[in-house]
């Protein structure tokens, strides 16, 4: 199975061949589609299940039951994803599914075949070419709002699209009226850990410090409570730009924890921190030959990723910070493998 998974059509490949072959525009008619391929029932199910798929044998046609109960941009889903389940070759046998964990993250948990099943869905109701096409013209939470409403699809749907087409390094969090976290969704090139779902989070403006979210209120609809989506593009790029690169690092550092504590021991543990974070990094360093860009890239991932050294990259000079302490860490061993330094 896993050597027939790596050479075959991509699950995208194959929904938009679907979406050709039926000369299909949005919003999708999925279930018309889908009744192409197999019998289509809506029945109610319990509240844990979305949906279900049998499709055992070539000679049996395939069957997708369809909770009735859920909301409808949540059936149709349901619809394209069981689908996927037919028409991905491997994906033979019974299979029953709820997409409450898969759908709130953009790195869909379980099973291959049901990440597979999600990315055929996602591409079948909404086609990349029309999400590329918002992505062009509007931000990252508009291109949401018009693409869930243009497809019918859920948020979290959209969300996912989006996700998957971004040509950026990209985070999106959906917030409930409670401030919880009910959606969290990152590109596979985003260096960031995604907010937990359940999270409480009432100043999500301070989550990633040097990166602003752009923001937007997804006004309720029959099936969904309002929720603010926020979304944060991490180009490093403009903090690059931003740093002074000439300086004492040790004198910048003792200026922000001046800046940043109001007592002796929390600016002490300030400079502490960093010392010790980029000293970590200086072990990496060492073993690989990296710019000087690199480096500074390497250090900014980890200060983000550390809550006390984050602290101070509220501050002006902190972009100056990294670049100085950057500079200062130079590899003195010969070059290694770019593949041992892909990961920071």
């Amino acid at each position: 199975m896993e050597k027939a998974r790596q050479s075959a059509t991509p699950p995208e490949e194959l929904a938009r061949r679907v979406i050709k072959l039926h000369k299909a525009t949005l919003p999708i008619d999925v279930v018309e589609i889908a009744r192409a391929y197999a019998e289509v029932r809506f029945v109610p199910l319990p509240k844990t299940i979305d949906g279900m798929v049998s499709h055992k044998t070539r000679a049996e046609k395939p069957k997708i039951i369809v909770n009735k109960t859920a909301p409808e941009s949540r059936q149709r889903f349901t619809v394209a994803h069981e689908l996927g389940h037919i028409l991905i070759p491997w994906h033979a046998g019974i299979s029953v599914d709820t997409f409450e964990g898969t759908l709130a993250g953009g790195e869909p948990v379980g099973s291959d075949d049901e990440t597979e099943a999600n990315r055929f869905a996602a591409e079948l109701l909404l086609p990349s070419q029309h999400v590329r096409a918002a992505l062009r013209k509007t931000s990252l939470p508009s291109a949401i709002l018009e693409l869930r409403s243009k497809a019918k699809v859920s948020l979290a749907v959209a969300c996912l699209a989006t996700i998957i087409n971004s040509q950026r390094a990209q985070l999106i969090v959906l917030i409930n009226g409670a401030s919880e976290v009910i959606g969290s969704y990152k590109t596979a090139d985003a260096w960031i850990s995604r907010p937990a779902i359940g999270t409480k989070l009432t100043n999500p403006q301070s989550l990633f410090p040097l990166f602003e979210p752009e923001v937007r209120v997804a006004r309720a609809s029959a099936y969904e409570d309002a929720q603010i989506i926020y979304s944060w593009t991490f180009d490093t790029d403009m903090i690059w730009k931003s740093a002074r690169r000439s300086g004492d690092w040790r004198s910048t550092l003792a200026a922000i924890a001046q800046d940043t504590a109001t007592d002796a021991d929390t600016k002490a543990a300030l400079k502490a921190s960093f010392a010790g974070m980029s000293g970590s990094a200086n072990n990496l360093i060492q073993r690989a030959s990296l710019s000087l860009k690199k480096r500074f890239e390497l250090l900014l991932h980890r200060a983000i990723s550390n809550e006390t050294v984050a602290r101070m990259a509220h501050h002006a000079s902190f972009p100056t910070l990294l670049a100085q302490r950057a500079r200062s860490l130079r590899p003195r061993r010969p070059a290694v493998s770019s593949k041992q330094v892909q990961e920071f």
